[in-house]
């Protein structure tokens, strides 16, 4: 695997990841394994999807990191709607 495909996989990642936790702080709720298993769960999917869309022809940049991460969170941010949509 080219190592800037491992490197936007990873911060696509990072990015639910960090999701994950800030929705888990902002909840004011206790840690729920469960949960952040889903949003780990959502954050490898992100990382797939950035790894899938992201045109890394022009090399690396700080950009398209950013975007990496983002793809990452929104996938967490998403996922947890969609569920939370489809309980009702």
């Amino acid at each position: 695997m080219d190592a800037n495909l491992f490197i936007l996989a990873l911060v696509a990642f990072g990015g639910g990841v960090v999701s994950a936790l800030m929705g888990w702080a902002d909840s004011q709720e206790p840690f729920n394994a469960r949960k952040f298993i889903r949003s780990v769960g959502a954050s490898i999917l992100g990382g797939i999807a950035a790894v899938l869309t992201i045109d890394l022809s022009g090399g690396l940049t700080a950009q398209l990191i950013l975007l990496a991460f983002l793809i990452g969170a929104g996938a967490d941010v998403l996922t947890n709607r969609a569920l939370g949509a489809m309980r009702g």
